[in-house]
């Protein structure tokens, strides 16, 4: 489990597992996209440390944010929520959003999912590498459709132990936030 899917959680915790499948929508098809250009051939250079240090900065200022909302809208009323307007990116948008500036995800498509594409293509063809792309995206979206179907059974749980959930669910966003900010001043 990575930031995506403390994502996934947080958000079908807090809005219903409509809300968290709106959001797996933009991770799955962002992924998926990737995967694509990667079957169809078109190669990613290793991203240099200085893309993955803005990468992880981004990413941790991404994920701050989505923190910060998750715990504030935890112990907010309904009346609080429906009084304001809050300006929010879509669902969509915020999955796709967690895709790209995954400084994870960047590795493991430029190290792991390039190089097994590409063999599946030497061995297979582009359809072979189509497969193999589709397979993977099968195998994330069960785990992620899992990680939002868990989200939305928080959603419909007591209240109090709702905003329990929803806060440790922030702080675990605000946890990974800290550790991308910090590797990427490290690094």
């Amino acid at each position: 489990p990575g930031p995506v899917q403390a994502l996934l959680s947080n958000e079908s915790a807090q809005g219903g597992v409509w809300r968290g499948l709106q959001v797996w929508a933009g991770t799955a098809s962002t992924f998926g996209a990737i995967l694509l250009i990667l079957a169809l051939g078109l190669s990613l250079v290793s991203p240099g440390s200085e893309i993955i240090r803005l990468l992880k900065a981004a990413g941790a200022i991404f994920l701050l944010v989505l923190a910060a909302d998750g715990f504030r809208s935890a112990t907010a009323t309904q009346h609080q929520v429906g009084g304001r307007s809050r300006r929010r990116a879509p669902p969509f948008v915020l999955g796709s959003l967690a895709i790209l500036v995954n400084p994870g995800g960047w590795v493991f498509s430029a190290t792991v999912a390039g190089p097994l594409l590409r063999s599946a293509s030497s061995q297979s063809g582009t359809l072979g590498a189509l497969a193999c792309a589709a397979a993977m995206l099968v195998g994330v979206a069960a785990g992620d459709v899992g990680v939002v179907l868990a989200g939305g059974a928080i959603h419909r749980s007591r209240p109090e132990l709702q905003v329990r959930i929803r806060q440790g669910l922030a702080l675990v966003l605000g946890g990974f936030a800290v550790w991308l900010l910090a590797s990427s001043v490290a690094s």
